[in-house]
C-alpha cells in the first residue's frame, strides 16, 4: 500500500458554468492507483476548501473504503482505495489474457472558492494485482 498524493496546483473557476470549471493537479487529473492505495488530496493557496470529494453514482466499483473525507484540522482529504477492487475487476476480465488490466473510474472534487462552488472530474485508475 503506497500513499498517493494529488496536490491541487491551479483553479480556474469558471462563474458562467461553475460544472465547466478546472483544476490543475500534480497528476495532470490522472491518478495510478493500486488497491489499498492511500490517496491524499493537498490544497494550494488558490481554493479556499474542498467541500466534497464524490464518487458518481453509476462508477463500475466501489472505489474507496473508507470514502474520501477532510483530516481534521487541515485542509487535506484522504481516502483508501477498496482492496477488493482488484477481485472484481479480475472477475470481470476473466477469460481475458493474463496481463495487467487497467480500470479507471471518474470522480467529482467540489471546492469553493470566493463563496461559490465549483467542480472538477478527474479520473482514478486502478492497477489490479497480477
Amino acid at each position: 500500500m503506497a500513499n498517493r498524493t494529488i496536490a491541487i496546483l491551479r483553479s480556474d473557476p469558471d462563474p458562467i458554468d461553475p460544472s465547466n470549471s478546472r483544476l490543475t493537479l500534480s497528476d495532470n487529473g490522472v491518478t495510478f492507483v493500486d488497491p489499498g492505495d492511500v490517496v491524499t488530496w493537498i490544497i494550494d493557496k488558490d481554493c479556499e476548501k474542498i467541500t466534497s470529494i464524490f464518487i458518481h453514482d453509476d462508477a463500475r466499483f466501489d472505489l474507496f473504503d473508507p470514502d474520501p473525507a477532510p483530516v481534521s484540522g487541515s485542509t487535506r482529504w484522504t481516502g483508501v482505495i477498496n482492496p477488493k477492487t482488484a477481485e472484481k475487476i479480475q472477475a470481470k476480465n476473466s477469460g481475458k489474457p493474463p496481463e495487467p488490466i487497467v480500470e479507471g473510474e471518474n470522480y467529482t472534487i467540489y471546492w469553493s472558492e470566493e463563496g461559490r462552488i465549483y467542480s472538477f472530474d478527474p479520473i482514478i485508475q486502478i492497477n489490479p494485482k497480477t
